[in-house]
C-alpha cells in the first residue's frame, strides 16, 4: 500500500514538473485564423487558406469569416476571402445578414463589387427595397452597373 501511494505521489509530482517545463500551449489554426481577421492580417489568412483551411469557418458566435471580416472592417482579409476558392458568398449569420449586406452597410464598395462579380446567388439587385440594408445594396448595384445586368422582376 505504501509503495502504491509513493508511486502516485511521484507520478503527480512528475506531471506538475512536466506541465511547468512544457511551455505555453500553441493555438490552433482556428484561433490563428480568427486573430488574423481581428488584426486584418491578410498574409496569415492567405497562408492558412493555402494549407487547406476552410474559408467558410465560423466564429464561436456563428458569424461566417467573411461577414466577420467585413463587420470588423478588415478590408485586406475580406479581399483575400472573397478571392478564396470554395467560399460560399451566400452564407448568412443568425440575423440573416449576408456578406454583401455587411459590405454595403460598412461602405466597402470594392468588397461589394467583388461579391457581386462572384454571382453565386440570384442578383441582389432584383430584390425589392424593404429595409435600410437592402436600400444600401440597391445603391451599390447602381454604382457597380448591376442595374444593367439585372432587371427588376
Amino acid at each position: 500500500m505504501k509503495s502504491l501511494l509513493q508511486r502516485r505521489s511521484a507520478l503527480a509530482w512528475l506531471a506538475v514538473v512536466a506541465a511547468g517545463t512544457a511551455g505555453p500551449a500553441h493555438a490552433g489554426a482556428y484561433d490563428d485564423f480568427l486573430r488574423a481577421i481581428a488584426r486584418d492580417d491578410a498574409a496569415t489568412v492567405a497562408s492558412l487558406l493555402r494549407r487547406g483551411f476552410d474559408p467558410n469557418a465560423r466564429d464561436p458566435k456563428g458569424q461566417p469569416a467573411l461577414i466577420l471580416a467585413l463587420r470588423e472592417e478588415a478590408r485586406q482579409v475580406a479581399e483575400v476571402l472573397i478571392a478564396a476558392k470554395g467560399l460560399k458568398v451566400e452564407e448568412r449569420n443568425a440575423k440573416d445578414e449576408s456578406a454583401l449586406m455587411m459590405a454595403a452597410l460598412r461602405g466597402n464598395l470594392p468588397a461589394a463589387r467583388g461579391l457581386i462579380a462572384r454571382r453565386r446567388w440570384p442578383s441582389p439587385c432584383r430584390r425589392p427595397r424593404s429595409s435600410p440594408s437592402s436600400s444600401a445594396i440597391s445603391n451599390i448595384c447602381v454604382s457597380s452597373g448591376g442595374w444593367r445586368r439585372a432587371a427588376w422582376r
